[in-house]
Formats: structure tokens, sequence, C-alpha cells
């Protein structure tokens, strides 16, 4: 069994190797994010005839990195891990001239397309389930209704001889 003394020492032991990992994780945290940025998707500013062309991009960056240490009986122990990604698009340039600046989008119609297309594309789906559990409604109904009938007939037309020829009088006359 470890006395207190040496739990300390194996934690503080544990923590050293720590460091490391989460500096390596902390690192690459950081070369992720330098790797994203306008110059990822265009490139450098570039001058022309005394006007400045400087690209804007979007970016989106997301990262979960995790360490840890082990404290367990004779398993004193580090590790770490993550995963990220990033995603830039271009947003547009500043053109710079003469002390003015102006910022020029890049439009994507194609994008401004998704969200009315979503939606018409989700009132189809709507309206198909719909009608089609519509139709399986009336057809279970009429199904229903036609066994009630078919049972109705069958209890009352016990006795009944409805559709079936007249039989004949043996007395002859």
């Amino acid at each position: 069994m470890l006395d207190s003394v040496s739990r300390r020492n194996a934690a503080a032991e544990a923590q050293s190797r720590a460091t490391p990992t989460l500096h390596v994780l902390g690192r690459l945290i950081e070369q992720t994010g330098r790797q994203s940025g306008s110059s990822a998707v265009f490139g450098t500013p570039i001058e022309h005839d005394g006007a400045v062309v400087v690209p804007v991009a979007r970016t989106r960056f997301f990262s979960a990195f995790g360490a840890g240490t082990s404290r367990a009986f004779r398993m004193v122990g580090d590790g770490g891990g993550g995963q990220g990604f990033t995603r830039s698009d271009p947003a547009g340039y500043l053109v710079l001239r003469d002390g003015d600046a102006v910022f020029r989008p890049i439009r994507q119609p194609a994008k401004a397309l998704v969200v009315p297309l979503t939606f018409i594309a989700a009132a189809a789906a709507v309206r198909i389930v719909r009608t089609t559990m519509r139709r399986k409604r009336r057809a279970e109904t009429a199904r229903a209704m036609a066994d009630a009938a078919q049972a109705q007939l069958g209890r009352a037309g016990a006795g009944c001889r409805c559709g079936s020829a007249p039989e004949e009088d043996g007395g002859g006359s």
C-alpha cells in the first residue's frame, strides 16, 4: 500500500510528464489556426498599379483535444489526443487605393439557394407522407366497412334467400 508521500511523488511525476503532452497539443492548435487564414485560400496581398488587393476569407475552426494522467496504483502515465478541422471560404477582397478601402464581396449564388431549396424539399416530403398516410387510412377504413357489411349480410341473410331463384311450388296448378 502506498503512503501519502509516495502518492504525492507519483502525482508530481505524472504531472511533469503530462506537461509535454499539453505543450504538444497547444502547439498543434496554434499551427492549425495559422494554416486556416485567408492566405490558405488566396495567398498574400497583391499590389498592382498603385492599388493593394487584400484577400478576405471566412474561416471556421473546430478542435477537440484532451490530455490526462493516470494515478492508478502502479499505472502512472499520461496521454492525449484530439481532432480538429478548419474550413476557409473566400468572402471577398479589399481594394486599397489612394487612402480608400473598398470591400468587394465574392457572391456565391448556389449557397443562397440552399435554404429555400431545403424548405421546398421538406414541404414536398411532408406532403408525400401525408398523402400516403391518408390513402392508407382510407383503404383501411374501406376494408373495415366492407368487412362489417359482409358480416352484417351474413347475420341478416341467414334465413333470407335474397338474390336466389324462387322455389317452384311442387303442388301443381
